[in-house]
């Protein structure tokens, strides 16, 4: 973790998380099929948005950054700590099924990384240490 840098939240980080899968969600449900499509890149390249920021974490004052340096992640970092979700996301384009596997395994990976956050003393969930990256408070005076 950067010295100069604030660990997230947890209360900022899963509304954050929160209200960017509404807007996948709303997406995929809107204009299904493509929207779906569209939901999923969202939720895979969002937190390489403008500022290490998704939608969720602009509104909550959060970013993700690089732990090794503070700088902030690209789309490829975003990819990375985000590609679990997405695989996860995409099953609701399979009828009834897909929807059975969301809840499921969507509720264990869910659950699994809430406890990680929770236990984790810097806060990183497994996209975190996948990607190298962590989540963040903006500093006050970038707000």
């Amino acid at each position: 973790m950067p010295k100069n840098l604030k660990k997230a939240d947890l209360t900022n980080r899963f509304l954050a998380k929160f209200i960017d899968g509404l807007i996948a969600s709303a997406l995929g449900l809107v204009l299904d099929p493509v929207g779906t499509l569209m939901g999923a890149t969202y939720i895979l390249f969002a937190d390489g948005l403008t500022g290490g920021q998704s939608l969720g974490k602009r509104l909550t004052g959060l970013r993700v950054v690089k732990v090794d340096d503070g700088e902030i992640i690209t789309f490829k970092d975003s990819m990375i700590r985000n590609i679990h979700l997405t695989v996860i996301y995409l099953f609701s384009l399979i009828p009834v099924f897909g929807w059975v596997v969301i809840i499921t395994l969507g509720l264990v990976v869910i659950i699994f990384e809430a406890y990680y956050c929770v236990v984790d003393v810097n806060g990183y969930r497994v996209g975190d240490l996948a990607a190298g990256t962590v989540v963040v408070e903006v500093p006050k005076r970038e707000k």
